[in-house]
């Protein structure tokens, strides 16, 4: 919450290293990663990132894991299939506030969108 990326990644490493078979743990060490400035450009911590999240959903369906790897999916442009991870995970829990933020994203672009349409058609 405080967005210091880097310490989280090394306090939730340190968490996941004494219990690998958390879901929770997994979920945020994958956030934490993936949010690190310092992991912007790398690949495998892209890669990293995507093996916590199906380790954390295999072990439990859980909002959090569907809500970060809806952001991953919006990040890289699939719009629709992070749709549908934020809806999965505002299914478990109506609450989830990484996916009320996606939504909400998702939606003013499609506003967006139709409002760019139709000034090109009417304007």
């Amino acid at each position: 919450e405080m967005e210091d990326y880097g310490n989280a990644e090394r306090a939730l490493q340190d968490a996941y290293t004494l219990d690998p078979d958390d879901a929770q743990t997994s979920a945020y060490l994958a956030w934490s990663i993936y949010k690190n400035p310092g992991n912007q450009r790398s690949q495998g911590a892209l890669d990293k990132c995507r093996m916590l999240l199906s380790k954390s959903l295999q072990a439990e369906r859980n909002a959090d894991a569907f809500a970060f790897r809806g952001w991953m999916l919006l990040d890289e442009g699939r719009e629709g299939l992070a749709e549908g991870e934020f809806l999965k995970a505002l299914k478990l829990n109506p609450h989830q506030p990484h996916a009320q933020g996606g939504m909400r994203l998702i939606k003013e672009r499609r506003e967006a969108e139709k409002k760019g349409l139709f000034k090109r058609i009417f304007g």
